[in-house]
């Protein structure tokens, strides 16, 4: 299920996962998932934020930069045959032969304009680029997300994915459900700015070269840890995974692990009934499973938990 080494990962990463994250739902989710005991990993395809997961990782090539560096490896393999790597394909070696012989009696002023030429064109660039986007479009169709927040009285998420304050929050322990499911958690970023995820020389030597590379989108999945500043106050974690190749449908069903999960809390507009219905499915888990009750603040605009309702 993980695409990454879980052991090595937990044991050097730099930001520890809070000692709770919290799912905000519906009623008629938690029981399902009380019911079977799984959590739903969502394919990124059904998010309805167009710049999740979905925005177009390839931008930095085709921006000044990545052009220059581009028009940088033409120029190094064209014009300097001992800089070709000794990996270098049958196919590019014939075909920059071909170049440099056709460029054998130019001056270095048509030299630049026969470099300007190809970097317009990007016709060999265009052809690599279609090749690595299928491969993302597979990946992505494929890639399975857990999505958590690290606070659980956020007005704004009760009222957006708790069913209007009426659902409740699931609260598991971080270090229990990831050592069950083996996968960690990570913090979404939020910016303004994409992120860059190519080394835009790298990509662009490789293809040059007729290299086997590594786009390094299978290999690390961070880039899909990227959103908008506007969402900051989801305060947002992650466990992302990818679905083996040919597996359909756009979620996957994961059983977790039942210590994992401590507690339940409904909102301040949850039925009574309900939420009592949903403790004893959980406490088919474990007995210390506890319901909190919120209620809205007296003096301000936030929830807490009601420390004088009734305990079951």
């Amino acid at each position: 299920m993980p695409r990454v080494d879980f052991e090595a990962f937990v044991n050097q990463r730099r930001s520890p996962p809070p000692a709770f994250v919290y799912k905000y739902t519906t009623v008629d989710t938690a029981r399902a998932i009380l019911s079977t005991g799984k959590l739903r990993f969502q394919s990124p395809l059904r998010y309805n934020d167009p710049f999740d997961v979905q925005w177009d990782p390839f931008w930095s090539l085709r921006s000044k930069q990545g052009l220059a560096a581009y028009r940088e490896v033409l120029r190094e393999a064209i014009s300097d045959p001992a800089s070709w790597p000794r990996e270098i394909s049958s196919e590019a070696a014939e075909h920059l032969g071909g170049e440099r012989r056709l460029l054998s009696d130019h001056t270095p002023e048509q030299f630049e304009l026969f470099l300007d030429r190809l970097v317009e064109s990007l016709d060999a660039s265009q052809a690599a680029t279609a090749m690595a986007r299928r491969n993302l479009d597979d990946l992505r169709r494929r890639m399975r997300l857990l999505c958590v927040s690290a606070v659980s009285d956020s007005v704004l998420m009760w009222s957006h994915y708790a069913d209007q304050h009426r659902g409740v929050v699931l609260v598991f322990s971080s270090e229990r459900l990831e050592a069950g499911l083996r996968v960690p958690l990570q913090p979404v970023q939020y910016c303004d700015l994409l992120p860059r995820v190519y080394d835009d020389r790298k990509f662009y030597r490789e293809m040059v070269y007729g290299l086997e590379g590594d786009s390094g989108l299978m290999r690390d999945l961070t880039w899909a840890l990227a959103k908008h500043s506007g969402w900051k106050y989801e305060a947002e974690w992650r466990m992302t995974t990818v679905a083996d190749q040919g597996t359909l449908g756009d979620y996957g069903d994961y059983a977790f692990p039942h210590d994992a999960l401590v507690a339940i809390k409904a909102g301040c507009r949850a039925k009574s009934h309900e939420a009592r219905e949903l403790l004893i499915l959980a406490r088919a888990f474990s007995r210390q499973i506890e319901l909190y009750q919120m209620r809205m603040h007296e003096s301000k605009f936030s929830v807490e938990v009601d420390s004088h309702a009734e305990r079951y």
